[in-house]
């Protein structure tokens, strides 16, 4: 048994059919069509009025500092385990970045940390639902009342995720999310900004509108790397040429990982990149579109393979889970564990058919890039250390993930 971290949900002719649209010529009001349809369907799964959709989730949370009035140069909260360059999105819309510490038992904000934080210059609170893993927004939605600062929820690993019978995405000003590479709504790029403000919406909207330049280049190169990462994770292919390469050579450079990444390098930005400001097209709406209409049953598959490996799962032994709210309904992007040398327990997995991964994501207050800001995270700097993250997705069968839970359990 050969189980990859990872599975593409997507069908060959899915990417195939994307690559020739990307050649088609510009689509004009029909196109316009196809990007407000899937903004509709995507804000509809929230019950909320139509989405914005960007190039990328970085964007959307730009525009939306840039249109939610707050006092310019004010602090604006992010979670220390982060795509890096969301520090370059709050500097360059005009605000000064903060990092809160990551709980190590559940891999959510730590809450004391975000009091001690938050003080006078606080503008915003940006608050990650890390691994799918549901946050305690009494707790959050308490904070801010009590110290007079909004939030916004993003939601890129938690597209299913409740807590207390409510979709997180819906507790905030806005949400945001994530509509790259393995998300739950993939578009190749992309990301999608929803909230019950239409007037916020609609300013947002109508900055959008202002970006004209179109990057098809990146686009193909993206899904040329999904049909790479799903033919190498073909189930004989994987087992006979791709696992026996990762095990071979993940102990000094795991090459799966750094090719899966985007931000291969961490760097501070004065400014946004030209690049950065490109529409989102009706191609990347289209492939969204099937996404959505096959996202229930995919969701519903997953999180019930990651309850019953969490069922599994003993907490006495060398191995932790994470620790769950009893009112959160979790959508397990990733399912992390908690152990203490993680070179010696991804060996130990792969010797038993299991490919694993570190976190991709940044610790913030660990990149040296970043250092000027002077973040502090302790416990998200202990997180990165010796966290593992199991294969998590729909396409795994009820014998790889009692294969999985017995192999753990006895480590």
């Amino acid at each position: 048994m050969a189980i990859p971290r990872t599975k593409i949900g997507f069908k060959y002719r899915d990417i195939i059919k994307f690559l020739f649209e990307l050649v088609l010529p510009a689509a004009g009001a029909q196109g316009e069509k196809i990007i407000q349809e899937f903004e509709e369907k995507y804000a509809a799964n929230f019950g909320l009025p139509r989405a914005v959709a960007f190039s990328k989730a970085r964007m959307g949370l730009y525009f939306l500092l840039k249109n939610l009035n707050l006092k310019p140069g004010g602090e604006v909260i992010i979670s220390a385990i982060h795509v890096a360059d969301f520090v370059n999105i709050i500097y360059s819309a005009g605000f000064k970045p903060v990092v809160v510490d990551v709980s190590a038992e559940t891999y959510g904000i730590d809450y004391d940390d975000l009091e001690k934080k938050i003080n006078h210059n606080t503008v915003l609170m940006f608050i990650t639902h890390l691994s799918g893993l549901a946050t305690d927004m009494d707790k959050i939605i308490k904070i801010s009342r009590a110290r007079g600062v909004p939030f916004v929820e993003d939601c890129s690993q938690a597209v299913s995720s409740y807590y207390q019978d409510r979709k997180l995405g819906t507790f905030g000003v806005a949400a945001i999310f994530s509509l790259s590479l393995l998300k739950p709504v993939c578009t190749f790029f992309g990301g999608v900004v929803i909230s019950a403000d239409k007037g916020l919406l609609e300013r947002i909207r109508q900055e959008k509108e202002k970006i004209v330049s179109v990057a098809k280049l990146p686009l193909a190169a993206e899904a040329i790397k999904h049909l790479i990462i799903k033919l190498a994770t073909e189930k004989i292919i994987f087992a006979l040429f791709v696992f026996p390469l990762l095990r071979l050579f993940s102990a000094p450079f795991d090459f799966f990982s750094q090719y899966q990444r985007h931000n291969k390098k961490v760097v501070f930005r004065e400014e946004l990149p030209k690049g950065y400001f490109v529409k989102f097209i009706w191609p990347q709406a289209l492939l969204g579109l099937g996404q959505l209409a096959t996202l229930g049953m995919r969701e519903r598959k997953k999180i019930d393979n990651a309850e019953l490996l969490y069922s599994r799962l003993s907490n006495e032994r060398r191995v932790k889970k994470a620790k769950l709210l009893g009112e959160g309904k979790n959508s397990f992007w990733t399912f992390p564990l908690y152990v203490e040398d993680i070179a010696d327990f991804k060996k130990y997995l792969a010797k038993h058919g299991i490919d694993s991964t570190a976190y991709l994501l940044s610790v913030l207050g660990d990149e040296p890039s970043l250092a000027r800001f002077n973040f502090t995270n302790p416990q998200a700097s202990r997180i990165k250390k010796h966290t593992l993250l199991m294969p998590m997705y729909a396409q795994l069968t009820g014998q790889e993930v009692e294969h999985m839970a017995a192999a753990i359990n006895k480590y």
